[in-house]
């Protein structure tokens, strides 16, 4: 399993790694896929940067951050307002991917950082990465 480490001079772009996860997802398939996210493993261990899949419905189905939380449901307390809302948005427009900023915990600080995510739909999926350090879009 990758170890999940800050890295500022990160090499691997958010919205790359997601295209690649997005493309592992719709060959490989969810049964192979989400444990390898979660796992990071299957190459998707890549410092700081770590696949999340969510539904359409806010469930959790993988993460290489927060493995605890898959099979939960994320929507939370921010409802319509939060995070998973942005998401599903960009995920459920039209072109179907799209950068989302938001404030998330981060599993390296142990603390809320801003964050740049990149999110693409993949059937009834949400695939995401996502940058604490914020890049240049």
């Amino acid at each position: 399993m990758g170890k999940l480490t800050p890295d500022p001079a990160r090499a691997v772009r958010p919205d790359a790694y997601a295209e690649r996860a997005a493309a592992f997802l719709k060959s490989s398939g969810a049964a192979v896929a989400l444990p390898a996210f979660t796992g990071r493993t299957h190459g998707f261990g890549a410092g700081d940067l770590y696949v999340f899949v969510f539904d359409f419905h806010g469930t959790m189905l993988a993460s290489g951050g927060w493995p605890e939380h898959v099979g939960a449901n994320v929507v939370g307390p921010y409802g319509a307002g939060g995070p998973y809302a942005r998401i599903r948005r960009v995920a459920a427009s039209p072109p179907g991917r799209g950068w989302v900023r938001y404030n998330w915990y981060s599993p390296c600080t142990r603390s809320m950082q801003p964050k740049m995510t990149y999110v693409i739909r993949v059937g009834p999926y949400i695939v995401g990465v996502g940058a604490y350090t914020i890049p240049a879009v």
